[in-house]
């Protein structure tokens, strides 16, 4: 990823959901950096959240003591502290509702991909097989 010219190193988009219900609490990240050094988040969506977000007192005045209860995104433009030039630390705190509860999970990546403007080249999403254990118990 480059903006401005720069290359960022160690661009990822990361996945997670819950074992015991794989179509809730999904989250996709956008993040920089690695294991070794930390990760710094830029974006994050949140797909069926078990519990609702609040924003609290943070962010633009009509985001500010939100509670969202479905899908919702951390979005860098709210997330931005744009007088010290960097993200707001503690795990991207404001968000905005997203309308994407009603979606499959298909539907969620490729919304995921088309907001965080990747291209997949001669690739398509496919959900991976569900296997609850590693091992098979018989």
């Amino acid at each position: 990823m480059a903006i401005h010219g720069v290359l960022l190193e160690g661009l990822e988009l990361y996945a997670r959901t819950n074992v015991e219900d794989v179509d809730k609490d999904v989250v996709f990240m956008l993040r920089t950096g690695s294991k070794k050094s930390g990760y710094e988040l830029l974006e994050r969506i949140c797909w069926r959240p078990k519990r609702p977000h609040s924003n609290k007192g943070r962010g633009p005045k009509k985001h500010r003591f939100t509670l969202i209860t479905g899908g919702h995104v951390h979005s860098m433009y709210l997330n931005w502290y744009a007088e010290e030039g960097r993200m707001l630390k503690s795990n991207l705190p404001i968000a905005e509702p997203l309308d994407i509860n009603s979606l499959n999970i298909e539907e969620v990546f490729n919304t995921v991909i088309t907001r965080f403007s990747i291209k997949l080249i001669g690739q398509k999403f496919e959900a991976p097989p569900w296997q609850r254990d590693l091992f098979d118990y018989e």
